[in-house]
């Protein structure tokens, strides 16, 4: 095998062509930030270092509105807010990751903003610091399949000089991610590695306390000063489940990932929402939205 980079099972040996292929499209597609960490998970000691491009990033607020069937009036509204991606980036544009190896089965990491922060900042003063700080630990580390679990908390934003003046000023988004990575090449000789993962996601979106004001919620309905008083409102975040897939490149310490996010269902105090059936799914939009690409270089 030294000096070839195979595929172990069926000993099919990939071509110059095929690997420069790979490479292409690793680097050269624009893709979105990947939930996955690397399959190969940093030792204790090192320190892994990602640029991560993000320009697109939404949230879907759901409302129920209940009415008295006698008079008519509004008598209960339920609103939920649930982040739509597989990432909590608030389209600033770019963000830089750090990850520490604490030890081989565990390591902690943070994201901040980069560019896209100070331009804002700079040009309209506007001073929106959104970062998250994440844990992975590694449960199952043998040479052809590895297991690891992420957990990360988002704060959108940790500090800013914008006032509140909306329910989605605020919020807080915790990812908690079940990883398996299998093994499917390698080159010992020029140092690459080829995995195979598949990701299980769920995806808690948090309100933040300075979000819960009623009048933030109600401003978008046309209710009377009477009926504002009167209706029962119950606002809530929401959880997210999704699956996915994809492949990791390493080549010395250099792992390029990337994968496709297929989205499951989705559930809030509103009710229980099928995301994956969509009758009106847009496969261009889905394709943005679903998949990612993300670098990583360990020192």
């Amino acid at each position: 095998m030294s000096g070839s980079f195979l595929l172990p099972d069926k000993g099919f040996k990939m071509s110059r062509l095929k690997m420069i292929t790979i490479l292409f499209v690793f680097f050269c597609s624009t893709f979105l930030l990947s939930a996955h960490e690397q399959s190969l998970s940093l030792k204790k000691g090192d320190i892994g270092l990602s640029y991560i491009f993000y320009p697109r990033f939404s949230y879907k607020a759901d409302a129920v509105l209940s009415v008295d069937s006698n008079t008519g009036e509004p008598v209960n509204l339920k609103h939920s807010y649930i982040n739509e991606g597989f990432s909590a980036m608030s389209g600033q544009g770019d963000f830089i990751s750090i990850e520490y190896g604490f030890f081989d089965i565990f390591s902690a990491g943070l994201r901040i903003p980069l560019a896209g922060f100070l331009a804002n900042g700079i040009s309209s003063n506007f001073w929106d610091f959104q970062s998250s700080l994440y844990a992975r630990y590694n449960m199952l580390t043998s040479e052809d399949f590895k297991c690891h679990i992420v957990s990360e908390l988002w704060c959108n934003p940790l500090f800013t000089n914008v006032p509140v003046d909306s329910f989605r000023s605020r919020n807080f988004i915790l990812f908690n991610t079940v990883s398996a990575n299998w093994k499917t090449g390698e080159n010992i000789e020029k140092e690459m590695e080829m995995h195979f993962f598949t990701d299980l996601n769920l995806i808690s979106t948090i309100l933040h306390p300075a979000c819960r004001n009623r009048d933030l919620w109600l401003a978008g309905w046309n209710f009377s000063d009477e009926q504002k008083k009167n209706v029962n409102l119950e606002v809530s975040g929401g959880n997210r489940l999704a699956l996915s897939s994809g492949l990791d490149f390493t080549w010395k310490k250099l792992t390029t990932s990337i994968e496709i996010n297929i989205p499951i269902f989705s559930h809030s105090i509103t009710g229980i929402h099928l995301d994956l059936i969509d009758p009106a799914l847009d496969i261009v939009d889905f394709l943005l939205n679903n998949i990612q690409l993300k670098w990583m270089y360990r020192f």
